[in-house]
């Protein structure tokens, strides 16, 4: 009995963990009515990995924000990608991702 106790343990540890990774398009805040979603509707804890879209690319290689006024905030309120990153102190174990694509 301690024996396959011991195998189940082992096996726990080299399979490989399930992720559930969850997409928020930042563009679903400007949505009306039922379509509109934003980071304060994201429940941290449904996910294991966060990607937040998106970032540009500049000519130079460097990360552009695509949306300043709601990605970094305005009037001193938090921007998205503040408030975004702010789950993980909810859900220690959720991680953030940025997507990076350009639409020009």
């Amino acid at each position: 009995m301690i024996l396959k106790i011991y195998v189940l343990i082992a096996l726990g540890v080299l399979l490989p963990k399930e992720y559930v990774v969850c997409y928020q398009g930042t563009w679903a805040t400007y949505r009306q009515s039922n379509g509109k979603y934003d980071v304060n509707n994201i429940d941290p804890f449904l996910c294991t990995h966060l990607v937040y879209a998106f970032f540009g690319i500049e000519e130079s290689g460097e990360l552009r924000v695509t949306d300043p006024a709601l990605d970094l905030g305005e009037n001193d309120e938090d921007g998205y990608i503040s408030k975004f990153n702010a789950l993980c102190l909810q859900n220690p174990t959720l991680k953030t991702i940025a997507a990076v694509g350009d639409f020009d």
